[in-house]
């Protein structure tokens, strides 16, 4: 599946497309790596962070679906139930 795009027209009414980037990015500024090289903030690993900027709609999604396995795996290592 491709991304969502937006089609406009430049002043000449040239067609001009425009894609849309509809997944933003997991971090949420609390970057700290593991001895795995794993994000403990957003738990993309490193190769997912750098890659981020370049990866396609489809690979976000993949990266996500990784990042959401990767945190409940974590908090059910260290028995975290999200309270303080």
């Amino acid at each position: 599946m491709a991304s969502p795009a937006l089609f406009l027209y430049d002043r000449n009414l040239r067609p001009k497309v425009i894609v849309l980037d509809t997944i933003a990015s997991p971090c949420i500024d609390k970057c700290c790596l593991n001895e795995e090289d794993i994000c403990l903030g957003c738990f993309r690993s490193l190769d997912e962070i750098l890659g981020w900027r370049a990866a396609s709609h489809e690979q976000r999604q993949e990266f996500i679906s990784r990042t959401v396995r990767r945190k409940a795996e974590h908090q059910r290592k260290y028995n975290f139930d999200g309270g303080s």
